[in-house]
């Protein structure tokens, strides 16, 4: 990442109903930030592995490229509950606690115009036998990907006020098994949703900045099956 910005006070009406009380806002790296390429290894704890490679340079033509990729397991932590610590069980979930993730982002700039890609894919085991499950069961586990493609126009008016627009598109499908005594249970979730939104910016002064903006998004699907 470049930064990290936080934005104090109420920020709904930009943000969502969640941002009562401030925006954290990641700014990730351009090319020329990475100007090269960066590989990246890690093993930690628990068989903990992670590996991420990046590419980031800008072209005589002031194309601006920066491309990661990321992957990474991990086995967990042998976990103790107490409420499961009964005859013919230790309350010890073995095993369980894993995770597994890839994922991919790239960003393009040329000028004013900047497209961006994501997409992350994550399965997880489920070793807290949630909802009534059956404890120690190794065959539950949850998998959550997330996509996401936006291009961004962003342009300075003047040197107090910007002009920005997006137009994106998101995905997010979820899928959970869970195992129980008399049967097993199975969530599908897949979401689907495309959107505008155009954002103006002015400083008042050193202390005071204005936001007007308008956001339209259409909602493809949104399904679920269990």
């Amino acid at each position: 990442m470049e930064r990290i910005e936080f934005v104090r006070g109420p920020s709904s009406a930009l943000y969502g109903s969640n941002a009562m009380f401030g925006v954290i806002n990641i700014v990730t790296k351009k090319g020329r930030g990475v100007d090269g390429f960066d590989l990246n290894c890690e093993a930690g704890s628990w068989n903990t592995k992670r590996a991420a490679a990046t590419l980031g340079t800008t072209t005589r033509r002031e194309l601006d490229l920066l491309l990661s990729v990321q992957a990474g397991c991990s086995d967990g932590e042998d976990l103790y509950f107490a409420e499961y610590d009964r005859a013919g069980s230790e309350g010890i979930a073995r095993g369980l606690d894993w995770e597994q993730f890839v994922n991919f982002h790239t960003v393009l700039t040329l000028w004013e115009w900047t497209l961006e890609a994501l997409y992350n894919d994550r399965w997880k085991g489920i070793p807290t036998a949630a909802w009534g499950m059956e404890f120690n069961d190794d065959a539950a586990q949850s998998r959550d990907r997330l996509g996401m493609l936006c291009l961004i126009f962003d342009q300075e008016i003047d040197h107090a006020s910007r002009m920005s627009l997006r137009m994106f598109y998101n995905h997010y499908a979820y899928t959970g098994i869970y195992l129980y005594e008399e049967s097993d249970w199975r969530d599908v979730n897949n979401c689907h949703w495309v959107g505008a939104e155009g954002q103006l910016r002015r400083d008042i002064n050193a202390q005071n900045r204005l936001f007007c903006g308008i956001e339209y998004q259409q909602h493809l699907a949104a399904t679920y099956k269990s």
